[in-house]
């Protein structure tokens, strides 16, 4: 062998050696992978227990449960579903993940005013009166809005 062909083949074993051992020695993919596997692990068993706490219901609607073991089951499963609601909330908050609750005011208002504006006309007189179907028609229209029919210039009021 060549020891240029050594030398080449050192490198690349060198270089995959590096490429798998990469992930490893990454302590922000462990650490939020973790994460989101708890996560993931935590609303798994919360549609669990909502799941049984619907087959309880029903079994219990069906006669197929006795009303005790109902009265005692129930709140259990109640108390074990809202103790991971509100882990999974804490985690979701924690990590940034939670949407926001409400949206901004100042964001309401102004699409409130855009649609305002869009609409413009709704509150205005009807311009004229498709011939077809007598529905009113507004200024500018060349169609009716109910039958599709075209709108001449005294019916459209333009």
């Amino acid at each position: 062998m060549d020891v240029g062909s050594i030398l080449i083949m050192v490198a690349i074993a060198v270089l995959a050696v590096v490429f798998i051992a990469r992930p490893l020695s990454d302590s922000g993919l462990t650490t939020s992978g973790m994460d989101e596997t708890g996560l993931s692990s935590r609303k798994a068993e919360l549609e669990h227990v909502l799941s049984l706490i619907q087959d309880l219901d029903m079994d219990y609607a069906m006669e197929k449960v006795l009303p005790d073991d109902y009265k005692t089951a129930r709140p259990e499963l109640v108390s074990r579903g809202a103790a991971l609601m509100r882990e999974i909330d804490g985690w979701q908050g924690t990590n940034g993940h939670r949407p926001s609750a409400l949206p901004s005011v100042g964001l309401d208002a102004e699409i409130e005013a855009q649609v305002a504006r869009l609409r413009g006309g709704a509150g205005a007189a009807p311009a004229g009166f498709c011939a077809r179907c007598g529905q009113a028609s507004l200024a500018g229209d060349r169609f009716c809005i109910r039958c599709g029919a075209p709108l001449t210039v005294e019916e459209a009021g333009a």
